[in-house]
């Protein structure tokens, strides 16, 4: 868990799957400019697209919130539930969307890529180790309008039984949470 998170260059970005991923849509972009929805061709990231999430980017009244539009099959698998529809913000539980929410907002307000590892707990499984890239993308070229996440599960251990976990994922008790930039925020 956290290395390598936060913002980081296209270089930095320690897993190489995921590196090609944002050097395809990188290549797509327009020079000097962000790449856009209308910029993705499926078939040519078609190994990728089980994993992807397409957040849409909505803004009122100085406001930033996302929504899921794509939730990829492995993604479902992953977290152990679609989220297609949903707002980040309301997702459950709480405790670890809140991270993730500010995270997904600083890649909308800085429109720089983000990276993170993390160990998850979820409801009758062990701690699974997943790593999420999220990629800034405008329609204009200049203003966030779509952030594409992807996810790839890294390692599953075993872990003690919990008692009745709630459903969906949820941080271990004692979990340093990390920021967007890397730095530890606390424990839950």
């Amino acid at each position: 868990m956290g290395k390598q998170e936060g913002k980081l260059s296209l270089e930095e970005i320690p897993d190489p799957e995921m590196r090609a991923l944002a050097q395809y849509l990188q290549s797509k972009a327009p020079p000097g400019r962000l790449p856009g929805r209308q910029h993705l061709d499926p078939t040519e990231i078609s190994k990728f697209l089980a994993g992807i999430v397409l957040y849409d980017v909505e803004r009122k009244d100085g406001i930033i919130r996302l929504r899921v539009r794509v939730w990829g099959t492995r993604v479902t698998d992953l977290m152990g539930r679609d989220c297609t529809g949903c707002y980040v913000d309301e997702m459950q539980p709480s405790a670890l969307m809140q991270p993730v929410a500010a995270a997904l907002r600083s890649v909308v307000e800085t429109a720089r890529l983000h990276y993170w590892e993390r160990p998850v707990q979820f409801s009758g499984r062990g701690f699974l180790s997943y790593r999420r890239l999220a990629l800034p993308m405008a329609r204009d070229g200049e203003t966030v309008d779509m952030v594409l996440g992807y996810f790839k599960a890294v390692s599953e251990v075993p872990a003690r039984p919990l008692a009745a976990a709630p459903e969906g994922p949820t941080m271990p008790r004692g979990a340093p949470l990390r920021g967007i930039d890397g730095t530890a925020e606390g424990n839950i």
